[in-house]
């Protein structure tokens, strides 16, 4: 049987569940406003799982054994739904990062360059740092698909930015750069 830790650690990609519409605690009803903090662990055969707890709960999971166990968590707020037309540029700019990242080796700084677009955008939520093999990566969720991506983060000083942004444009296919003012 395949560890996925291990193949987390090898593929840096890490299929996190969706949220819980429960509190792990006690069974609460996570609604849209509230902030609640969700915690992964290592289940027995290897599987990841995810426990989201409410504001109340958070203190005793902090103190149980299964806290002990974990592999990251986090705090985050269950933003309302806003009735917004979702811009074609964002819908554009999360597809090509999905794309880009089935082969993440090479596409390392467009990925970058698209999530600090889509951050700054708020489209993409950075929710925790961590350093592997010498290098710092970011566990960043998808606003509103509790979706999660694992993205290699570079200083913005090392890269040749103007030379990635017309290669983003160019496979965006709308010929315009991303406004470094947006960086």
């Amino acid at each position: 049987m395949k560890n996925k830790w291990m193949e987390m650690n090898s593929l840096f990609q890490i299929e996190i569940p969706k949220r819980n519409g429960l509190c792990s605690g006690h069974a609460e009803r996570l609604q849209a406003g509230m902030e609640y903090y969700s915690l992964i662990v290592e289940g027995e055969d290897q599987q990841v799982i995810r426990q989201d707890f409410c504001a109340a709960c958070w203190p005793h999971a902090i103190k149980s054994e299964l806290f002990l166990k974990k592999r990251g968590f986090w705090k985050s707020k269950i933003e309302h739904k806003k009735n917004e037309v979702p811009s074609l540029r964002f819908d554009r700019a999360l597809h090509l990062l999905k794309e880009l990242l089935k082969q993440p080796s090479q596409n390392e700084e467009e990925i970058f360059i698209l999530s600090v677009f889509l951050s700054h955008s708020k489209k993409l939520i950075l929710r925790q740092e961590f350093e592997k093999e010498g290098s710092q990566w970011g566990l960043y969720e998808i606003a509103h698909q509790d979706e999660f991506l694992t993205i290699k983060i570079f200083p913005l000083t090392t890269l040749e930015t103007e030379k990635v942004q017309k290669r983003l444009a160019e496979k965006l296919g709308d010929g315009q750069k991303i406004k470094s003012q947006h960086l």
